[in-house]
């Protein structure tokens, strides 16, 4: 009975000490496995579809169209949010399981959808929609849309920013102005420095991208109480001063909001700060030229003033998205 007793706990002990060990090297083991997938690859606001010919050529396919494929607010011209890649998924292998953004079609007994990050390669967001039929399926990837769009579209920034962050333009005047630092790329140079006023560019094959960053007094009210004419009114006032068109013989040529399309707003934070985010077309008084802007007005009640950070696009007879998105990338970057 002695010699079982102390059998019994020699074993006890022996498991005491090896179970952290098996444990330790269980969670070593998963954390080589995510250690060593793969870089993601793909183009920027690209989403690569799993399904099914069947089911991608119906509504399933319908469904998911019509989300993706959703035009971007502010643009006078109809542009996608997305660019869809469609394989079937005998096709999904190798480097094709590599792509950033994925939505993985399957027929299950139940209908159900949920996103899944980095499970093929890294960094990687990957939504999952099931379900027993088509209708099953499209029905559960309607609800579960806005939590997809969310997690691509917060990939898609980071890829930005992870992109052009690999050189950096100095940006010190941003901080003894602001106290703000913003993530530019170093193609981009300051064309324009007042004591009130800063104007970044880069040229582009078919015109420039346009960093601006100003401050406007808050006068004690705060930022959600304005409204939409007023943010536009506040917009112009610096704009119209600050970036003048050509010169045209007995006109003043300066950059407004444009009067037609009415800008969209919407709730938007860079660093600590909340604010608001205007999104529409701004042209040139007496003179064709126009483009695409997105301003993030940010509250600054502790020193009494807003702060704006604004990208423009002049790209004539080109596709914005792609250049308005750089654009964001910089804005949001700010802290």
């Amino acid at each position: 009975m002695l010699m079982h007793a102390l059998n019994t706990s020699f074993q006890r002990l022996a498991l005491c000490l090896v179970l952290p060990w098996m444990l330790l090297s269980c969670a070593d083991k998963k954390e080589d496995q995510a250690a060593y997938l793969p870089s993601s690859i793909g183009s920027m606001h690209s989403v690569l579809v799993v399904a099914e010919s069947e089911l991608w050529e119906g509504v399933v396919g319908d469904s998911i169209r019509s989300i993706l494929y959703a035009p971007i607010p502010g643009l006078s011209m109809i542009e996608s949010q997305w660019d869809i890649q469609h394989v079937t998924p005998g096709l999904f292998k190798g480097t094709v399981q590599q792509s950033r953004s994925v939505i993985l079609v399957q027929k299950d007994s139940a209908a159900t959808a949920y996103i899944k990050e980095d499970v093929f390669s890294r960094p990687q967001q990957v939504g999952v929609v099931k379900g027993p039929d088509a209708v099953s399926i499209a029905a559960a990837f309607s609800q579960k849309a806005p939590e997809f769009i969310t997690a691509f579209e917060a990939l898609e920034m980071k890829e930005q920013q992870t992109r052009f962050s690999r050189s950096l333009l100095k940006t010190e005047q941003l901080n003894e102005r602001w106290g703000i630092a913003l993530k530019m790329p170093s193609a981009y140079v300051l064309g324009k420095e007042t004591e009130d006023f800063l104007w970044f560019d880069r040229p582009i094959k078919t015109g420039t991208l346009n960093v601006i960053v100003y401050a406007l007094p808050r006068k004690g009210r705060a930022l959600e109480e304005r409204t939409t004419s007023e943010l536009v009114a506040m917009r112009d006032s610096v704009v119209g001063i600050h970036i003048p068109g050509p010169d045209v013989p007995g006109k003043r040529t300066f950059m407004a909001t444009d009067s037609i399309l009415t800008p969209y707003v919407y709730p938007a934070q860079a660093g600590a700060w909340k604010g608001l985010e205007l999104r529409g077309m701004w042209d040139m008084r007496h003179y064709p030229m126009a483009g695409p802007f997105v301003a993030y007005y940010l509250d600054q009640p502790e020193l009494d003033r807003i702060l704006v950070l604004e990208g423009f696009v002049f790209a004539p007879d080109t596709l914005k998205r792609d250049l308005l998105f750089e654009l964001e990338g910089i804005l949001s970057s700010a802290q």
